[in-house]
């Protein structure tokens, strides 16, 4: 699956499914967002998703040079007490290549493949902080429903 298009400052691009061979071009990425962690903590994470057909990663890849300059994870989501939902894991954009339209694309490439497994709604978060992302959610038709706490519980043994 290889998708081709063209930003409107005529920079060439592809979307297509992450590889283990590419991961290293996203950890910078990973980190604009804050989200740190090695090369090593991002292959285990892909081998732990690989094992998943429900999830999918996406990159927007550069066709002049291979640079990856956005990505996309999104995994179907059913859920009991809701109807079946596509949720958006991650979504980012190399800095210097945002409002070029990457974003709504890698969108409407989860979108679509919402609507082939049959998903009710997209569902996704952002953080309060992160204006500019909710303003770019709803340019593309989201709209806020409720604000949430994630509350998380690590385990020191593992």
């Amino acid at each position: 699956m290889q998708m081709n298009y063209k930003t409107t400052n005529n920079l060439d691009y592809e979307i297509n499914f992450l590889e283990k061979k590419d991961l290293f071009l996203i950890t910078s990425l990973c980190k604009q967002l804050g989200f740190e962690g090695s090369l090593q903590d991002l292959e285990n994470r892909f081998h732990d998703l690989s094992c998943f057909s429900n999830h999918q990663v996406r990159v927007a890849k550069q066709k002049s040079n291979e640079n990856i300059i956005g990505f996309i994870h999104f995994f179907e989501a059913p859920y009991l007490l809701t109807c079946k939902t596509l949720e958006i894991g991650g979504l980012v954009v190399e800095n210097k290549f945002r409002r070029f339209g990457i974003g709504k694309i890698l969108m409407q490439e989860a979108e679509k493949w919402a609507m082939l497994k049959g998903c009710k709604s997209v569902l996704l978060a952002t953080q309060i902080m992160r204006t500019d992302a909710q303003a770019f959610y709803e340019q593309i038709g989201y709209q806020k429903e409720f604000q949430t706490f994630f509350l998380r519980k690590y385990f020191d043994h593992i």
